[in-house]
């Protein structure tokens, strides 16, 4: 009777050994899950904790801001709290060289376990740092092409009218707002967007400036080709119309030269050219004794010829790169009206409204198109020009409907409807807001570490 009493109890003491076995082997498949879940917690924190600070970096290099450790905290905080709220932020910095061309952040943080706890490991650590720089790799040349005629320094007056239009008294504005506004932009696109390599002959940027007003005075008017100068041949003006920059101009300054393509190497070089920038109004605001007339079509065909290579000798300065390279190219355009490059009057004295034509129809046709014909816009997006657009002052109702033909023309000549902005008069939130953009757009900026 033995035997079948060591038989149950080899069967019993098997039985525990598989049941431990099968508990052994449940612990473990469940221990490596827990494992395998932990890891998977940890590497998606630290990838979202690592890309909320690469692109708080980012975004404080792109923003140029003077307090980049304000500026950057706070997107961080604002970015990984939205992706990973429970994970702790223990330290934060960012910092920036003293010439602004390098940004660095460094972070650590920690996140709690879920079943690592159990074991005695509460929380696992990150830590991560990132430097952005400019992009030196990268070539982008730039114009900008500002209206400097006398209604730049005069304010519109929209007055209602008993047909339901809009008519438009010009008066003076001692002040010069817009004149100044688009200075100001400009510089302060160059500011948020302009970087240097410091390595003389490879500059990132090139940047020149084109004023205009129904002329432009560039360095060697003689060099002009004939097909620009055909035009005002058959519209009985002279070859010398661009030539002569000096008749008309009464008792204002005189039309600023044109700033040929420069390159931005240095500190200093960048200063040159925001004092070139500067120059475009004189402080004595009589830029208002210059002739209303403007011809946007004029001033951004010469934009397209300073980008191109074949045409350096027009302006001086350095050379563009070729129009088929990869290097960048883009115009920005800014101005408070439309093409105004014909029967231009004043009629009775002093009283502009219905006197003077506010979209001259050939000059607006020659920039956006019309006929049958490209305009200028167009032919410069086809060879891979961008085109921001900056319109002052200008409203859909005004003059019947003159002020909607260029409202739609400017938003049709911006390589979007992104890059073209509306600025009413003395806005300083709204052009603000566009100089920001244009800046951080033309910004070539790159994670480094």
């Amino acid at each position: 009777m033995k035997f079948p009493s060591m038989l149950s109890r080899f069967r019993r003491d098997q039985s525990g050994a598989i049941m431990l076995f099968i508990v052994f082997a449940i612990t473990t498949i469940i221990g490596a899950s827990a494992v395998a879940f932990e890891m998977s917690r940890y590497a998606k924190a630290k990838a979202r904790f690592n890309n909320a600070l690469d692109q708080a970096v980012l975004a404080t290099a792109a923003a140029n801001s003077p307090d980049p450790a304000a500026y950057g905290t706070k997107y961080f905080n604002t970015n990984l709290s939205a992706e990973m709220p429970n994970i702790t932020v223990n330290s934060l910095s960012f910092s920036v060289t003293g010439n602004r061309e390098t940004w660095q952040a460094d972070a650590t943080g920690s996140m709690p376990t879920v079943f690592a706890r159990f074991i005695g490991m509460t929380s696992l650590e990150l830590n991560h740092h990132a430097t952005v720089g400019w992009d030196m790799n990268s070539q982008t040349e730039i114009v900008a092409l500002m209206d400097v005629s006398g209604t730049m320094c005069a304010k519109f007056e929209r007055v209602a009218q008993s047909n339901g239009a809009t008519a438009i008294d010009i008066v003076p504005d001692p002040s010069c707002t817009k004149l100044n506004q688009m200075k100001e932009a400009i510089k302060e696109v160059v500011n948020i967007g302009v970087g240097y390599n410091g390595l003389p002959g490879s500059p990132a940027y090139k940047v020149g400036i084109i004023p205009f007003t129904y002329k432009l005075k560039v360095a060697n008017p003689n060099n002009i080709p004939d097909f620009v100068l055909q035009g005002e041949t058959d519209g009985n003006f002279g070859a010398d119309y661009y030539k002569n920059v000096t008749d008309a101009e009464g008792s204002a300054p005189p039309i600023p030269n044109v700033t040929p393509l420069m390159n931005i190497n240095s500190a200093a070089d960048k200063q040159a050219f925001l004092a070139r920038a500067d120059a475009l109004s004189t402080g004595t605001n009589q830029e208002i004794n210059r002739p209303f007339m403007k011809r946007s079509a004029m001033g951004a065909l010469f934009a397209a010829l300073m980008l191109d290579p074949a045409h350096t000798s027009i302006f001086g300065g350095a050379a563009p790169a070729p129009l088929d390279s990869p290097t960048r190219k883009i115009v920005i355009l800014m101005t408070d009206s439309a093409n105004l490059g014909c029967c231009y009057t004043n009629w009775p004295a002093d009283n502009f409204r219905n006197h003077y034509v506010y979209s001259y129809a050939p000059d607006h046709e020659v920039l956006v198109g019309g006929s049958g014909q490209k305009g200028v816009c167009e032919t410069m997006k086809e060879e891979g020009i961008e085109i921001f657009t900056v319109l002052f002052d200008v409203d859909r109702r005004d003059m019947d409907v003159r002020g909607e033909q260029i409202v739609d023309s400017f938003q049709s000549c911006a390589s979007s409807p992104e890059m073209a902005f509306e600025i009413p008069f003395n806005d300083t939130q709204k052009l603000k807001e566009a100089y920001t953009i244009i800046g951080k757009s033309v910004m070539n900026l790159q994670l480094t570490k």
